[in-house]
């Protein structure tokens, strides 16, 4: 969030005009000087040339402008929305002061306040399409697609051949179910920029949602043709193809795209699987097995590997590994909760994810509550490369911290918005973020062969 903020002062002030004089004035420190720190990002000395100002009575609302923006990129949020506002009550900054107000009542979580400043600034121009892009784009980082809506269709009705402006209407309508709208967005997006694989494969998303597999063959095709080194338009057709149960072609796609260096165990799985659709046990057996060594309890994939081997001449290491998956199913033996937590560090240590996850399973029966197990093991499901139960666990150690924080807040009598958010749950909250959308993805298309 700081790095973000300080990216968004930049934006502001160099979309604002803000004048920086450069030279250096004689004498007594002046608000030129303070430019000139801020000019050089040098923000303490800035502070400190603006506390020599304010001793010796030289308050302004120019200096508050100045004050206001030194605290905003020392990230001290609450003082910046006191100087910002000194500011603009005395009419000093135009766009500036409202804008990085805005920016400060979001870094604050406050995004009430935030939306209504936005709200203030574009009743005041409608026509500045800046303020409503930051606006939109405020609101889809705080995940409120359905207000973001109507911010985002203005910005497409305006400049409709802007791309950025088309993908980030077809999210917003991805988001809130609407994968028709979504769709035709992604579309106009891709067509006015080919080079975004990331917008492909929001298209190929929405057309498995919509269950019409079929209608992103052409598409992820001519993408073939552009990006022919790319992994990503192969394993798009790899889904649509396996969405069609046409496994045999599935299989050539999703294993190209593994030769071009997606080399996930989840590609390596989806190659096997698309093999086994087609009955090609012998071609399935290595890439189920390299799956399967990531992840030696996913039961689907011991399962297809066992049945693959017990079909194709491996008849004995078959009903060994189609044995294993029963005892998968049954619970396991218990210990005392330290001794598993040491084996499941241990195990993660060694890369041994799936160990650890047995592991931190068995802790978790005595100690159900303890946070660092359940981080533990949404560690080892990550590792292993089972995604959804990673997030499942993220997110339940993200919601004990945040609850305990919020007990403490409660407790002194202040918000949590106060404390720095700890590492670990910045940690948490970033990987579940970078594996959602791989989750979502495979959970589609298991939905659509069910």
């Amino acid at each position: 969030m700081k790095i973000l903020i300080n990216r968004r002062l930049a934006r502001i002030l160099l979309h604002a005009g803000l004048f920086l004089v450069v030279f250096k004035v004689a004498g007594q420190p002046s608000i030129n000087d303070i430019d000139m720190a801020i000019a050089s990002r040098d923000f303490r000395e800035a502070a400190r040339l603006g506390a020599l100002i304010t001793g010796t009575g030289g308050s302004s609302p120019a200096l508050s402008l100045r004050l206001g923006i030194i605290s905003v990129a020392m990230n001290d949020y609450l003082k910046a929305l006191q100087y910002l506002g000194e500011a603009e009550a005395g009419g000093t900054g135009g766009i500036q002061a409202p804008l990085l107000m805005a920016e400060c009542h979001e870094a604050l979580g406050d995004i009430k306040s935030a939306s209504a400043k936005f709200d203030e600034l574009v009743a005041g121009d409608r026509s500045n399409l800046y303020i409503i892009n930051m606006y939109a784009k405020m609101l889809i980082d705080n995940r409120l697609f359905s207000d973001a809506v109507k911010w985002c269709q203005l910005l497409v009705d305006s400049v409709p051949q802007n791309p950025v402006f088309r993908k980030n209407l077809a999210v917003c309508f991805s988001q809130i179910s609407m994968d028709d709208h979504a769709l035709m967005h992604f579309r106009a997006s891709w067509n006015l920029n080919d080079r975004d694989l990331g917008v492909l494969t929001a298209i190929t998303n929405c057309i498995l949602r919509l269950k019409m597999p079929g209608a992103g063959l052409e598409i992820v095709t001519e993408a073939i043709g552009t990006h022919p080194g790319n992994p990503v338009p192969y394993k798009c057709r790899g889904n649509l193809l396996f969405a069609m149960k046409q496994y045999e072609d599935a299989a050539e796609a999703y294993l190209n795209a593994y030769n071009l260096g997606d080399t996930i165990s989840t590609t390596a799985r989806q190659v096997g699987f698309s093999y086994f659709g087609a009955q090609q046990y012998r071609n399935a057996i290595p890439y189920l097995m390299i799956h399967y060594r990531s992840d030696t309890t996913n039961i689907e994939s011991a399962y297809c590997l066992g049945y693959a081997m017990a079909a194709w001449r491996m008849q004995e290491e078959g009903i060994k590994m189609l044995r294993y998956c029963i005892d998968l199913m049954a619970p396991d033996s218990a210990y005392y909760a330290n001794i598993y937590s040491a084996i499941g560090k241990a195990s993660n240590t060694l890369n041994r994810h799936s160990d650890a996850i047995g592991a931190y399973n068995d802790a978790l029966t005595f100690n159900p509550d303890d946070p660092d197990l359940i981080l533990g093991l949404a560690r080892s499901f990550d590792g292993a490369g089972e995604y959804k139960d990673a997030i499942l666990y993220y997110e339940q150690y993200i919601t004990h911290q945040e609850g305990m924080l919020k007990k403490i807040a409660d407790s002194k009598g202040i918000t949590t918005d106060r404390f720095v958010t700890p590492s670990q749950v910045v940690f948490a909250r970033d990987r579940v973020k970078k594996i959602r959308d791989e989750l979502f993805f495979m959970g589609e298309i298991k939905k659509i062969n069910r």
